[in-house]
């Protein structure tokens, strides 16, 4: 109990997208049980990302069958308790190592997955505790012959898993072998290359598969800036899928986007801007609007390198270049922001909004009238539709 405590503390599910309800959460837990048993047996092709979410197991028709496994195993020893209660224990304590990241609980791990092998670390004595038994009750070589055979290829299996963590390049590539639709597995590989296309393939595919993971499309922004700045002559439209279906569907996720701005639903406006983001990356518009998602939600360096990349894209783009004022307003560059501010204004004629928010960072300047933090300035933000 104590070490459940421990671990909802450390790793609050607040942040979580679903949360099974708790008459489901019995199949969560045994099917992470009966996960854990069969790369016990069979461990084969072990990651750091087994996309194993409560939401995508209680999708699908074995999910709500698979707790048969471990519960089975468990009912037979609980059986033959009497005549075999080591191995019952056993069975028990291999359970009880991962019981606090079992699903039982909400844990933010269970944002990629619910099971991953770093929480086996504790449950693993009770296997090895269990062969330890059997070993020093087994006196029949022929039997112990073929266990003394699996533990060798169980080490030479383990060295050879080591192999993959040399570097990120290794790890990440061996993760997306296992799980090709781990996005941040993409996101990560990308950030070990250093060839700017394809660190903007990568992270792009990671958005196609997670339109809502902001480190990829900051990423991606930063990149893209670094590659334009690179290639100033580059023709970058030849870089992007322009077919029609693609045009048609960019546009709308990118309506989408709009209407759930003004609903206020930030949320699916950010899921909508990255689904329209990943079939156009140099649409100046999404990448103003995305910014603009980031800063409400206090991301202010990255929203920042979006609106970056939304004025060069488009030079004349006044209302990038206000949020972009904003932006280094918050990252506490006062005086640059007054620059940005002045330049939208000659940029656009009916600046009132903006001429509002140059206001707010002019009296913010005043040190006589300097804004307590809980006084932000209420900036009003251009979206683009």
């Amino acid at each position: 109990m104590p070490i459940i405590i421990i671990t909802k503390y450390v790793q609050p599910g607040t942040s979580l997208e679903y949360v099974p309800p708790f008459w489901l959460r019995p199949f969560i837990v045994f099917d992470t049980a009966t996960f854990y048993l069969i790369k016990l047996f069979y461990p084969d092709l072990l990651g750091i990302d087994y996309a194993r979410t409560p939401e995508f197991v209680l999708s699908q028709w074995w999910g709500y069958l698979s707790w048969i496994v471990s519960f089975g195993l468990l009912g037979i020893l609980w059986f033959f308790r009497r005549k075999y209660p080591l191995y019952l224990a056993c069975l028990l304590l291999f359970f009880a190592g991962f019981l606090p990241v079992s699903g039982i609980v909400p844990f933010i791990f269970q944002i990629f997955s619910t099971v991953t092998d770093r929480y086996l670390y504790l449950s693993m004595m009770g296997p090895a505790i269990a062969a330890a038994v059997f070993i020093q009750k087994e006196k029949s070589l022929i039997h112990l012959a073929p266990v003394f055979v699996i533990s060798a290829l169980l080490m030479m299996a383990t060295f050879m898993q080591t192999q993959t963590w040399n570097n990120g390049l290794t790890l990440y590539t061996h993760a997306l072998k296992v799980n090709p639709m781990s996005y941040w597995s993409l996101n990560n590989l990308a950030n070990t290359k250093t060839n700017l296309l394809e660190k903007i393939f990568l992270y792009r595919k990671a958005i196609r598969i997670k339109p809502n993971y902001t480190k990829a499309i900051g990423n991606m922004a930063i990149a893209i800036l670094k590659f334009k700045n690179d290639n100033p002559f580059l023709n970058m439209d030849e870089l992007i899928d322009r077919d029609p279906d693609s045009v048609e569907k960019e546009a709308k996720y990118f309506k989408a986007g709009v209407d759930a701005f003004k609903a206020k639903n930030y949320y699916k406006a950010l899921e909508q801007f990255g689904q329209s983001l990943a079939f156009n990356m140099l649409n100046p518009k999404t990448q103003n609007n995305l910014g603009i998602l980031f800063i409400l939600n206090h991301n202010d360096e990255n929203a920042a390198w979006l609106f970056r990349l939304a004025v060069t894209l488009q030079p004349e783009n006044p209302e990038a270049v206000s949020n972009l004022a904003i932006a280094t307003y918050h990252l506490g560059d006062m005086p640059t922001a007054i620059e940005y501010f002045d330049k939208a204004l000659v940029m656009k004629k009916d600046g009132t909004v903006i001429s509002s928010n140059r206001g707010y960072v002019l009296e913010e300047m005043d040190v006589s009238k300097k804004m307590t933090k809980k006084d932000r300035p209420p900036f009003a933000y251009l979206l683009q539709e």
